[in-house]
């Protein structure tokens, strides 16, 4: 139990600025930050060169990081980075604590396919089946990273901010 509060503590001080609502009865809209606490929507998605079909709620792990981006977008190249190199993460991936998984929303599967090979393999990265899901729940810019817990239940979120820009 101390693990996982301290896991959750490291990720969130990290990556993720702190909102203070909380609530399991709010609606979920991607325009606000009322949504931590609730539960992330299912989506499916490929991973291994499309070869393997999964959802969200197959990912079983403590605490998952979902970063949503695009492989031509300079801000998220820069996000990307920072993840790699963060010592805590790469930590708590070894120890099986946290997984990472990435999906572009908006890119084709062979455009996917040439640029899953610049992402980390310790990470899952994956091709959304579902994006007018995604696109309609989570995102209006990217990078847009969120942190659920176990139970698939929103803890953090971190969305493209202009302090990003050169």
């Amino acid at each position: 139990m101390r693990l996982k509060f301290t896991i959750i503590i490291i990720l969130t001080i990290s990556f993720f600025e702190a909102f203070s609502q909380h609530s399991d009865t709010l609606t979920f809209d991607k325009y606000n930050n009322q949504h931590l606490g609730l539960f992330a929507p299912n989506f499916r998605f490929v991973i291994n060169g499309a070869n393997d079909t999964l959802s969200l709620y197959d990912i079983k792990t403590d605490s998952l990081i979902i970063l949503f981006y695009d492989p031509d977008c300079s801000h998220c190249r820069k996000e990307i980075k920072k993840l790699r190199k963060d010592k805590k993460l790469n930590c708590l991936i070894e120890r099986h604590s946290v997984r990472v998984l990435t999906i572009p929303p908006d890119i084709t599967l062979d455009e996917w396919k040439k640029s899953v090979r610049r992402m980390p393999d310790n990470w899952i990265n994956a091709f959304s089946l579902d994006n007018d899901v995604l696109i309609r729940k989570y995102l209006w810019k990217v990078p847009e990273m969120f942190v659920l817990d176990r139970d698939k239940r929103i803890i953090g979120i971190n969305m493209y901010r202009e302090e990003y820009d050169d």
